[in-house]
């Protein structure tokens, strides 16, 4: 019975052995494409834009010179573990608004002259702000926090060191003993135990944890799936409209149509009618039923209409124009899509291909959008202004493609 089935195709029906070629290759397509575009973000964090902002004021106290912002800048020029972009605040908040960058570390101007004070009675933890954009990419501020934790433990080590030693050398306290387990110490844990035996220490443990992160993010990102929702609905609508495409016959006309118009209005409106209707639900769910909690709700849900609407032209276009492997190729396409339009991990963690094709596909621009509405609150004017462009130029292919496949039926006709 299997081998009569596959002599009946390959002898019959050479149009479906092209189609079960192509799915063939969907598997592997779909592993291939989109892990290459996240195979290993983590040791791609070099590219990650991280501005370094530093304000801080080189003091002179007790003939010491303190000059902790410019040692931190040095230091963290020669790290490459992020990619540190040392520029203004006003600069460096306008590229984090934009999107350009995903942290701001914000070094400040009295840092030098607290940390000169950390060993005084008074003394209070230094404050170091950053800022984050997890509405930008909710993966991006969770390796930014982890980044910057790893500078603070840095910090804490380099200035507990310093006061250390420096108090050892003032006070000789335990000679060489305490200057030797000084200088082989590799943790706070360690460092706590040598301020332990130096007393009278009138900070006390300040000296060992002095720097205190204080975290900013004007987005509005509560959870995980708030951050991934832009993502899933741009593919969600995307693959619905696809299977729309195949299940549903997009061509026939079940009246003979004047023209090409007359056939679009025949076929088309259903079909976004349909695509409004399965968005509609889609976005109902995600409100009531997941707790998506977009800052902009009107603006989200005309976006998830425009979307689907949009994305459902490019898919019947290509369906129309080449039948079964025009919607394969949009499979295909929508695979390329998922790696390209940064919906996981940002653009800079991915390879040459993606970061290339990222601006210019649907999905980057819808998952941009949504990530506005929910998350960001800042103006889509010029997303809708390219779904709205993109709408109406497939739309007008779409009705000059029926035209033409009127007028050759008209010719047989005749």
């Amino acid at each position: 019975m299997f081998t009569s089935e596959l002599r009946y195709i390959f002898k019959h029906d050479h149009s479906l052995i092209r189609i079960l070629l192509g799915i063939l290759l969907i598997p592997a397509f779909y592993a291939v494409i989109f892990l290459s575009s996240l195979w290993n973000p983590y040791q791609e964090t070099k590219n990650l834009p991280v501005a370094v902002v530093n304000t801080d004021k080189t003091i002179n106290q007790g003939g010491k010179k303190y000059d902790f912002g410019t040692q931190i800048t040095n230091s963290l020029k020669r790290d490459k573990s992020l990619h540190f972009e040392f520029i203004s605040s006003t600069k460096a908040h306008k590229y984090l608004n934009d999107g350009k960058i995903y942290m701001i570390i914000k070094i400040p101007e009295n840092f030098s002259k607290q940390a000169s004070n950390l060993a005084t009675p008074n003394a209070k933890r230094i404050n170091l702000n950053y800022y984050t954009s997890a509405g930008h990419s909710f993966v991006a501020m969770k390796m930014s926090t982890t980044a910057i934790e790893k500078i603070q433990t840095s910090l804490n080590n380099k200035i507990s060191r310093l006061y250390l030693n420096d108090f050892i050398e003032r006070t000789n306290n335990s000679g060489q003993i305490l200057k030797g387990a000084l200088a082989s110490a590799t943790s706070p844990e360690q460092l706590k135990l040598i301020a332990g035996k130096i007393q009278p220490l009138n900070s006390g443990f300040k000296i060992i944890d002095p720097i205190r992160l204080v975290h900013h993010d004007n987005t509005h990102v509560r959870n995980n799936g708030t951050g991934m929702a832009p993502y899933l609905m741009s593919v969600a609508l995307f693959v619905g409209c696809i299977t729309l495409n195949i299940i549903y016959d997009t061509y026939t006309p079940h009246k003979e149509p004047k023209n090409g118009f007359h056939w679009w209005i025949a076929k088309m409106p259903f079909l976004y009618g349909f695509i409004i209707v399965a968005a509609t639900i889609m976005y109902a769910l995600l409100v009531f039923f997941c707790g998506l909690e977009p800052i902009q709700v009107i603006k989200t849900y005309g976006f998830v209409l425009l979307t689907g609407i949009t994305f459902l032209s490019i898919v019947t276009f290509f369906n129309l124009l080449f039948g079964m492997t025009g919607a394969w190729l949009m499979l295909l396409f929508m695979i390329i899509q998922l790696g390209g339009s940064a919906g996981t991990y940002p653009i800079e963690l991915s390879n040459n291909f993606f970061k290339a094709i990222h601006p210019y596909l649907p999905m980057t621009i819808s998952v941009n959008a949504f990530r506005n509405t929910v998350s960001i609150g800042s103006s889509i004017l010029s997303e809708t202004t390219i779904f709205s462009i993109l709408f109406v130029l497939f739309n007008l292919a779409i009705i000059l493609f029926f035209h033409i496949k009127n007028k050759k039926t008209l010719s047989v006709a005749k």
